[in-house]
Parts: C-alpha cells; sequence; structure tokens
C-alpha cells in the first residue's frame, strides 16, 4: 500500500477523507478532479433540494386549486348578486303597481277595502 494518500477536507462538514470516487463524486473543473463536498453532503443537500422542490410544486398547485376555487365561488356570487337584483327590481315594480293600484282606489273612494 502506497504511503501517498491524498486527504481532502470536505466544505461543508468539515470531516477529512480520503480524496477518491468513493469518498467525492468527481469533477473535471476543479484541481483536484473531485467536488469540494463529500458524497453524503453532497447527497443530503440533493435531497433537500428535491423535497422542497416538491413542497414549492405542492404548495403552488395548492395555491392554483385555491385560486380556481376562489374564481368559481366569485362566479356564483355575481350570479347570485344578478338574480337578487333582478328579485330586487321585480319586487319594487310590483310595489310600485300596488302603490297605484292603492292610489286609484283611493281616489275613487274604495279605499280601504272592506271585505
Amino acid at each position: 500500500m502506497s504511503g501517498n494518500l491524498e486527504i481532502k477536507k470536505c466544505s461543508e462538514c468539515g470531516v477529512e477523507k480520503e480524496l477518491n470516487l468513493d469518498n467525492y463524486h468527481g469533477n473535471s473543473a476543479s484541481k483536484d478532479g473531485h467536488r469540494n463536498k463529500c458524497r453524503i453532503c453532497y447527497k443530503t443537500e440533493r435531497s433537500a433540494l428535491y423535497h422542497s422542490s416538491k413542497k414549492i410544486t405542492q404548495l403552488t398547485q395548492d395555491n392554483d386549486n385555491l385560486r380556481n376555487t376562489n374564481e368559481v365561488l366569485m362566479d356564483k356570487l355575481d350570479a347570485y348578486t344578478k338574480k337578487c337584483e333582478i328579485a330586487e327590481t321585480k319586487y319594487r315594480e310590483t310595489e310600485n303597481k300596488y302603490d297605484l293600484l292603492v292610489q286609484d282606489l283611493k281616489n275613487a273612494g274604495k279605499w280601504p277595502v272592506k271585505g
């Protein structure tokens, strides 16, 4: 066994490990040909990024669902409001007709109606 073992300190956890592909992923852009983080730290980081990405995706979908639900509810509220406005208009028209009828009966001396 050679006495020239290269050791590298992980930039994340600070643990010194033998510099080989078992401990560090390769990286042709670096001077020593390996990543700065050991495999364990790199895997932990990637896993955290993956799970946070999934959470962001789920939150985005939930937000879209809420937005769609809100739009549906607003459409229903608009439709209900229009129905209420129509009903109020019809009520006012009927009330006005009733008031005119009562006024005509009063003018004709037939009000109040006796039964």
